[in-house]
């Protein structure tokens, strides 16, 4: 064959091949520009879902642009963030958002966004605080058999203008439960028994103050310090000098168990009477199997709030 046929041919082909490569880069760049701006239009509509497939499929049309792979972490860290702040793990949801704000090259509309999620899971995590001191200061009054006050402690989180949120479920749950437990054993008492079941020397100022925070309606649930039945007042009326002579760690289960479990000794016998007395471990052990107690139906023997007769489950209720 002459050279100048071979000459035409190579022409042609490289202009074929030439062609198809303009054509390629050409498709290439018009769809990632077509999936950069129809992410940015589900993101307008909070469509996160449908952005994140976008920008997906926009940096693998171009993975070294520094825009789409910003917008994708934006994108993703974003829904990370509203899934933890669903499943409850808000100090993690804090750290997706925080990620959403600090990323380069991305969207100041996702940004002012982010800050208002970090804002919410502030209050948020806050507040879940507040409750658990709440709840837990109930849980030590159900122990020491302060039913009453014990509900009035309740009342600051089953009152507060912000429990209904889906952030507070599970706090509301438990709250309920205790009080059921409160209700139970009340109505078991006499009078005398309710009312002294109302006094509770020990109520911690911290509640106090957890109450006000977090916004309770009740009045009554103000440390029992402001109702004129509640123990501090009658310890105050009865001896003034009782209180600043009372150290209030003294009987805490926490910080001192000993003085805590010495409690339910009878001083005129010596007999214990705690709730899980020897009899009853005795007839757990040759149950040969775990009994689940229903915080509905209290029973002073089998109360899933106790420290004695359940620590496992009283000490994981603050975990």
């Amino acid at each position: 064959m002459k050279k100048w046929i071979w000459g035409i041919v190579i022409v042609v082909i490289v202009a074929v091949f030439g062609g198809w490569m303009y054509a390629s880069h050409s498709n290439g760049t018009q769809a990632y520009a077509s999936q950069l701006s129809d992410g940015k239009t589900a993101l307008q509509d909070s469509n996160y879902s449908k952005a994140k497939d976008n920008f997906q499929a926009a940096v693998d049309k171009k993975p070294n642009s520094k825009e789409a792979n910003a917008l994708l972490n934006q994108t993703q860290h974003f829904i990370d963030g509203n899934t933890q702040m669903k499943d409850k793990q808000f100090k993690n949801a804090k750290k997706s958002y925080s990620a959403v704000k600090n990323e380069k090259n991305g969207s100041n509309v996702m940004v002012k966004r982010a800050e208002a999620k970090v804002k919410t899971t502030d209050e948020v995590i806050k507040n879940d605080g507040l409750f658990k001191k709440i709840y837990k200061e109930a849980v030590r009054q159900h122990n020491d058999k302060k039913y009453d006050a014990s509900n009035q402690t309740l009342q600051g989180i089953l009152t507060a203008h912000m429990i209904n949120q889906s952030y507070y479920s599970d706090i509301k749950k438990q709250a309920k439960d205790l009080k059921k437990s409160n209700d139970k054993a009340l109505k078991k008492m006499n009078t005398s028994e309710k009312k002294a079941s109302a006094m509770d020397a020990q109520q911690s100022p911290e509640v106090t103050q957890a109450v006000n925070q977090v916004g309770s309606t009740q009045a009554a649930v103000k440390a029992n310090a402001q109702n004129p039945n509640s123990a501090v007042a009658a310890v105050k009326k009865q001896n003034p000098q009782a209180t600043a002579q009372t150290d209030p760690n003294s009987l805490n289960v926490y910080t001192n168990p000993g003085e805590y479990a010495n409690r339910f000794v009878d001083p005129n016998t010596g007999q214990d009477q705690n709730t899980s007395n020897s009899s009853n471990m005795t007839n757990g052990a040759n149950s040969g199997s775990q009994t689940t107690t229903n915080p509905n139906d209290y029973n002073a023997n089998n109360d899933p709030y106790n420290v004695y007769t359940n620590p496992g489950e009283y000490s994981n209720r603050f975990n």
